[in-house]
């Protein structure tokens, strides 16, 4: 499970992909083809992670009503 920070940060890096649009890399001969829709989805998962994090109950305390 992902921490709120860390889901926050994938999510900030993965629309900085997004945003630039590069599509394909070549370095040294070998290329790299990236999927934009994939991405947006992933960044979609983590959007969707982050909220069902951020809608969490906090845990409840519990007493001990036998002294002990």
């Amino acid at each position: 499970m992902y921490t709120q920070d860390e889901l926050e940060t994938k999510v900030r890096a993965l629309d900085t992909e997004i945003s630039q649009g590069i599509k394909s890399v070549t370095t040294d001969g070998t290329s790299t083809t990236v999927d934009l829709d994939a991405k947006r989805k992933e960044r979609d998962r983590y959007l969707q992670m982050l909220q069902s994090h951020k809608s969490r109950r906090p845990a409840t305390a519990r007493i001990n009503l036998w002294g002990g």
